[in-house]
């Protein structure tokens, strides 16, 4: 899963957001429902990656 994505932490005033981005062509922002993590979307975001780029981010809970 996410084959030639980059994970990265994004440093915020909160919380560090880990986010994963790669493919390429529009971007598409993939977004987890509760109580997934950016994980649901790995095997998607390989599919697409050929046609559109892709950032899919961990949203923490409250």
């Amino acid at each position: 899963m996410f084959d030639n994505f980059v994970l990265e932490m994004l440093e915020t005033e909160g919380e560090p957001i880990r986010l994963r981005h790669g493919g390429s062509g529009p971007p598409l922002l993939l977004i987890h429902g509760h109580p997934r993590t950016h994980m649901t979307w790995g095997q998607v975001a390989d599919l697409l990656s050929a046609s559109l780029g892709h950032h899919s981010f961990f949203v923490a809970g409250q």
